[in-house]
């Protein structure tokens, strides 16, 4: 599996802002509101890291005892919870030996903590979009786009998402994801009139914080954005990894 390296926010801001597909009266604005919340998104990071780094320990050490006595479910569910721990998310603890489950709750009560604390701050950021928003001028002079686009990032404010990607119906243009257990396995999304998947596959966003890819008229991938932005959710599970073009 391809080890997942947080860069510095900056280098997501950037990576985003260079492929974005604000309308230009917007841009200014959703780049400064990113940039903001991506300051938030390292004080989130930060505070966890410690009790990350100590439960993700445990869960290892769990995991290669469970080998030994050849407890495959146990080491399977371990696994597994290294997985979504890695990208800050929780899977089912049945089954976990005690001492994992102790360093379970003092990283869920840190992520707990961190996440509100990352809530309230974002909070008065993006009262103070909802501003500037509500402040540009969507009479007949206004684009297609920029009405379209200052609707769908009102309706992003209330997804809760901190992170690189805040609303993917105008941040998604011009990133590339991994997928976490095939890294070799990339997709690539571009805007021209709409956002597509490598050009080919139409996109659609049902929710704030989700999309669908359709690859033909009865196929369709439904996708959901993590709370830190940076991670595509399928099922539940994680699936895709954004991206910063650096060693990751």
């Amino acid at each position: 599996m391809k080890p997942l390296l947080i860069a510095p926010w900056i280098i997501f801001v950037a990576a985003v802002g260079q492929g974005h597909n604000y309308d230009p009266t917007l841009a200014p604005f959703a780049t400064e509101h990113r940039a903001k919340l991506a300051k938030i998104a390292d004080k989130r990071d930060a505070a966890i890291k410690a009790p990350k780094d100590a439960y993700l320990a445990s869960l290892e050490s769990a995991e290669q005892e469970a080998t030994l006595r050849k407890d495959s479910k146990v080491a399977e569910a371990l696994g597994k919870e290294m997985v979504f721990v890695k990208f800050d998310c929780l899977s089912s603890a049945e089954g976990f030996p005690r001492k994992v489950i102790t360093a379970r709750k003092a990283f869920e009560k840190s992520l707990q903590q961190a996440e509100s604390e990352a809530e309230r701050e974002a909070k008065k950021i993006n009262a103070s979009y909802l501003a500037d928003l509500n402040r540009i001028p969507l009479g007949q002079n206004a684009t297609g786009l920029l009405v379209k686009q200052v609707a769908s990032e009102k309706r992003a404010l209330t997804s809760g998402v901190i992170g690189p990607i805040v609303n993917p119906e105008t941040d998604i243009a011009g990133t590339t994801w991994w997928k976490y257990n095939k890294p070799e396995v990339t997709w690539k999304f571009t805007y021209t009139t709409e956002a597509r998947l490598q050009d080919t596959w139409r996109m659609s966003f049902p929710k704030a914080d989700e999309f669908t890819i359709h690859w033909d008229e009865r196929n369709a991938a439904h996708l959901k954005l993590s709370k830190t932005g940076r991670v595509l959710l399928e099922g539940g599970m994680p699936s895709f990894v954004l991206s910063t073009g650096k060693d990751e």
